[in-house]
């Protein structure tokens, strides 16, 4: 198999493949070879997939191990429109330019690509929207922790429950009206944000399968394997999606506090209590203890619990100018298709 390409395109497919396989695991930093009717470029970051179609050659068989240092080194041979040349030789993989030449001996891989069926559609999303929505969704999560996927009255939801605190984003549109769809880790996640930043595309199409979803963007597909056992009480959070009432107030000062609290401590836990023309903020941490009031009049039951980063970080996404509810014992902030939640505790 033959392979011309110019350096430009290796560069935006080492970029894309790069951001998708992380920094966790140096085995994930590899690019397979495969045939199936074109020639298809996949990685894996242990709970996803990446795979992208290039165009039609000599078919080949078996899969193709290009590490992507290789591929950096590559890069570096001459500018965007400079031709380089990829052939398969039995075992090995050979790039070359008019000047410079690269062996990757022993690259043919014993592993087997498994084939995911193609699944139904379930979601429709613009991908500049959808990015933004799914980084706030996910921004309060920390690794171990997992974004759930809803479908809720016909919207497709991103769901990050994290302890008295989840962020809730609308992520695009469903012919159907509500199910569980599943959970993938916090880092895949933000694999996938940073990865597709880089694909040019306008539209997104997430289609589900047993046990996954495809996100197609136009000639690359995501695989996202599911965790399909649901967080406990996710179903208790979609309803805050649908809220559209509360008062409106401004964040900035809210921010300054907590930029002040994660000064004092950056792990440390903001209480905030209801007075009657006011609400008292406290921040506990470092060995010390900062205070202030707000003047914010929305009155609530008990008191609000939660960490400085996770709030601080959910808070700066969202726009200056925002809604604020009371739902039970629960607060939400929330503008133009992201909401903040903050349990309350009474006792």
């Amino acid at each position: 198999m033959i392979w011309k390409t110019s350096i430009g395109k290796l560069k935006k497919i080492y970029r894309i493949f790069d951001k998708f396989t992380g920094t966790l695991e140096p085995t994930f930093k590899v690019i397979n070879l495969l045939y199936s009717k074109k020639l298809v470029l996949h990685a894996t970051e242990g709970s996803a997939e990446l795979s992208m179609e290039e165009e039609e050659v000599q078919p080949f068989r078996g899969i193709y191990r290009l590490p992507l240092n290789v591929l950096k080194l590559v890069l570096q041979w001459g500018g965007d429109e400079s031709e380089v040349t990829l052939q398969l030789k039995e075992s090995d993989i050979v790039v070359s330019s008019k000047e410079e030449y690269l062996q990757v001996k022993n690259a043919v891989s014993r592993s087997t690509m498994h084939v995911f069926e193609e699944g139904y559609t379930i979601a429709e999303m613009e991908k500049e929207s959808f990015l933004k929505n799914l980084d706030f969704a996910s921004v309060c999560l920390e690794e171990g922790e997992k974004l759930e996927f809803v479908v809720y009255n016909h919207e497709l939801l991103g769901i990050g429950p994290a302890g008295s605190l989840a962020c809730i984003a609308k992520l695009g549109s469903s012919a159907f009206d509500r199910f569980i769809v599943g959970g993938i880790p916090y880092t895949t996640t933000r694999h996938l944000v940073k990865s597709l930043e880089f694909i040019e595309c306008e539209k997104l199409v997430m289609k589900l399968g047993e046990e996954y979803v495809h996100i197609n963007a136009e000639r690359f597909k995501y695989t996202l394997h599911l965790d399909v056992h649901g967080t406990r009480g996710i179903l208790n959070l979609v309803k805050f999606a649908q809220l559209e009432e509360g008062i409106n107030i401004n964040t900035p000062k809210l921010l300054e506090f907590l930029k002040k609290a994660y000064t004092l401590h950056p792990r440390a836990r903001i209480r905030m209590k209801a007075l009657k023309e006011c609400w008292e903020m406290k921040a506990y941490g470092g060995g010390g203890v900062y205070m202030t009031k707000l003047p914010y009049r929305l009155p609530f039951k008990g008191y609000v619990e939660v960490e400085v980063n996770r709030f601080r970080s959910a808070l700066r996404r969202m726009k200056k100018h925002v809604k604020l509810a009371c739902s039970g014992e629960t607060l939400v902030f929330h503008a133009e298709g992201e909401y903040l939640v903050l349990k309350c505790f009474t006792r």
